[in-house]
């Protein structure tokens, strides 16, 4: 996911502090990821991340099948808006 879509599923994640890390929501993972169109605008420190990422995709999916219930996965940092609420 890029900025905005991520910050649908995980309101209070930022794309440069949590892209690349798997981040579990009920049953989905997320992934959260540089557009494409900021990494070509960025080459040098972006396009880098996007592309070691993007390398990791078909790794990343197998392990989520394989490990759906047990894969360790990074917390976001803040409260989500649903934790807030209780």
């Amino acid at each position: 996911l890029g900025r905005f879509a991520m910050n649908y599923f995980l309101p209070e994640a930022k794309i440069t502090r949590d892209q690349g890390k798997i981040f579990r929501n009920g049953e989905r993972f997320i992934l959260p990821m540089f557009h494409p169109a900021a990494a070509l605008r960025s080459p040098q420190v972006v396009f880098k991340t996007f592309h070691d990422t993007f390398l990791k995709l078909p790794v990343i999916i197998q392990e989520c099948k394989k490990r759906r219930e047990d894969l360790p996965l990074e917390k976001p940092k803040t409260k989500t808006v649903q934790d807030r609420l209780f």
